[in-house]
């Protein structure tokens, strides 16, 4: 009958249930929190806990009844007083208002007037709570009175702050320990790169802070940190698969994918950087857009850190730095290829400031603004870690720059570098085909532009939620140095690696921009160079024949045709034969007319070695125009004018 009306009881307070005790008499009471019932989602208490709790219970009655069988405590008999927490915090704080009653009823012996004999007893120490969670809230409450508390199963590091819990002791080590051992067997087995999942609770937390720094100090990082809801302890099997499939999908899991990629790039670059596509893209500047796209990728490790002092100012420095090294790499591309064809087409002198040499000298001078930017920024306002509260409940460690939208200071002169070099692909989007390095260059501009207008609101726009803050930076950072990498280096990666026939100046500067004149003219010309030595030649100037006034043309020298000569050393004879003959009078009309053709002959002869003579001295000229244009990167616009104005030659 009694255990009816329990579950009656049960099922009305199915909120609030009734408390559930053990008491045994004695002169000294002590307390015991166990969680006898496990933690359910729809009741306060859920079903028996027949290992972790019950077995816990039983432990502890047992033990009492030894001491006091043996009378270990001579004239003292030990009681107890045990309550079930559930395994909830909130549950078991207030299953430990009990034990605190008999010393607030009994202060300065005292009684109740109207009921002496409902006198409580003081409550000498508790045992438990076995959660963490659960002892560090009841940990809080028993120091106010002066209670001592031995915990059998809580392991939280931030217990053992005798500060806050002097009077709270445990007889299990520490999740430190726990903590080495799990780092010990990670180095172990070899690991270097791993994720952690952990529960959103004081244990759960406290934990993951000590493993991540430990790791930290080992040298092994962290993929993913996967948080569990606060009630994990009830999650079902489906819940722990979701999880895993979650991180399974994380892209920071496969976060050194990008930086094996970029390396890979460098490596081909190298050992191919004499090949025509290498020198043809600017060795010089596309090593430094290179470094340029690995910091890129680099920065965003920093941003996923446990933010320190020096954390925040590397995330400061570096996030505009290495977006200012790319886009003043590819600034300086753009300005170079636009000011060789603009040159071209007015006269065939070198532009000013195109050498390797040069080109270099102009990025250094585009990224070091930027680094007078930073520096004056964080000479004014130093970068800091700091704790940020956006709830009640919430407690953050970030950068301070994270807080407000100073951080467009340093993304401030990325964007214009970014504005500048979408300027300049669009202005040479019309060059030809097979100088396609600025179509490609266009292509990524256009691209980066796209994100950048998706990252700018979505960045003011995140002000009160910093990981989605962060977690936006990290993606647009990693995103627009992929699209540099995909968009100008894949499609010479082809060449290289997969079509190495077409890695010759032929396919760099096809045949058809070294135009032959019409079949009707009868000159010929075969010039022999040395090819220039030019570390950045963008074009061979063997791809040409002869460059004149800045225009391919292919000229041939004046050579009397053979059948010609032999034609008028015949008609020369017949002549004379003719003459000594004496013709009659009617043959001497013929003669005339002969000799006028002759004398028109010799004159047209007169011409051609007159015209053969003009063109030797365009051909001087012309090898002087070549020397000055072998120095220079050939682009296909001015390829084309040329071979406009070489027609009209």
């Amino acid at each position: 009958m009694s255990s009816d009306i329990g579950e009656l009881k049960d099922k009305k307070h199915q909120h609030w249930p009734i408390k559930r005790e053990a008491v045994i008499e004695g002169d000294l009471v002590l307390g015991g929190l166990m969680m006898v019932h496990e933690r359910s989602d729809n009741l306060t208490c859920g079903p028996v806990m027949p290992q972790g709790g019950v077995q816990a219970l039983e432990t502890m009655l047992y033990t009492l009844d030894i001491v006091n069988k043996l009378k270990l405590i001579p004239g003292v008999t030990l009681g107890a007083h045990v309550l079930d927490d559930c395994d909830r915090d909130t549950y078991g704080l207030e299953m430990a208002v009990d034990f605190i009653k008999g010393s607030i009823s009994n202060i300065d012996d005292a009684e109740y007037a109207c009921n002496a004999t409902a006198v409580r007893k003081v409550i000498s120490g508790v045992v438990g709570a076995a959660s963490s969670v659960t002892s560090v809230q009841v940990a809080n409450l028993l120091r106010l009175f002066k209670i001592p508390q031995v915990s059998f199963f809580s392991t939280s590091p931030e217990l053992s702050n005798k500060a806050r819990f002097e009077y709270f002791t445990r007889t299990i080590p520490s999740d430190l320990h726990q903590v080495k051992a799990m780092v010990e067997i990670v180095k172990q087995l070899g690991w270097s790169y791993v994720s952690i999942i952990y529960e959103e609770s004081s244990y759960g937390i406290k934990a993951f802070e000590e493993l991540e720094a430990l790791l930290a100090r080992n040298g092994i990082c962290i993929a993913v940190k996967e948080k569990l809801a606060k009630d994990s302890g009830v999650a079902t099997e489906t819940a722990y698969d979701n999880i895993v499939q979650k991180l399974l999908t994380k892209p920071r899991a496969r976060a050194t994918s990008p930086v094996v990629c970029t390396r890979f790039v460098c490596g081909v670059w190298v050992r191919h950087s004499s090949t025509p596509v290498v020198r043809a893209s600017g060795r010089e500047l596309s090593y430094v857009l290179l470094t340029g796209i690995l910091m890129c990728y680099l920065v965003t490790f920093a941003l996923v850190f446990r933010p320190t002092d020096l954390l925040c100012s590397i995330q400061r420095f570096g996030t505009g730095f290495c977006f200012t090294v790319v886009y003043a790499a590819l600034l300086t591309k753009t300005n170079r290829i636009s000011r060789i064809f603009n040159a071209g087409k007015h006269s065939a002198k070198r532009p000013a400031l195109i050498s390797p040499a040069a080109q270099l000298a102009i990025c250094a001078a585009l990224v070091s603004v930027q680094v007078l930017i930073v520096v004056v920024w964080m000479v004014v306002s130093p970068a800091r870690a700091m704790h940020h509260y956006p709830t009640r409940e919430d407690n953050m460690l970030v950068c301070d720059s994270y807080i407000d939208a100073s951080y467009m200071i340093a993304f401030s002169y990325p964007i214009v570098l970014i504005i500048i070099c979408t300027v300049y692909a669009v202005l040479t989007r019309k060059i030809p085909e097979a100088f396609n390095e600025s179509k490609h260059i266009g292509f990524t501009m256009y691209t980066t532009c796209v994100i950048w207008l998706a990252f700018v609101p979505l960045y003011f726009g995140t002000a009160s939620h910093v990981p989605l803050r962060v977690t936006s930076m990290a993606v647009t950072i990693s995103l627009s140095a992929s699209v540099t990498l995909a968009c100008l280096f894949a499609p010479k990666l082809y060449i290289i690696l997969i079509r190495p026939e077409r890695n010759v100046r032929q396919s760099i500067m096809p045949v058809r921009y070294s135009r032959k004149p019409p079949p009707s003219q009868n000159f010929t010309h075969t010039q022999s160079k040395k090819p220039s030595s030019d570390k950045e030649t963008q074009t061979d100037p063997t791809d040409f024949s002869i460059v004149t006034n800045g225009q391919t043309v292919t000229l041939r020298r004046v050579n009397l045709d053979k059948d010609e000569t032999t034609k008028l050393g015949k008609e020369n004879t017949a002549e004379k034969k003719t003459k000594d003959n004496g013709v009659k009078d009617k043959d001497k009309k013929l003669e005339k007319r002969h000799s006028k053709e002759k004398l028109n002959e010799k004159k047209n002869s007169k011409e051609k070695i007159q015209d053969r003579s003009q063109n030797v001295k365009e051909e001087k000229i012309v090898s002087e125009n070549v020397k000055q244009i072998n120095n220079c990167d050939i682009t296909r616009d001015k390829v084309q004018s040329m071979n406009e104005k070489s027609e009209s030659l």
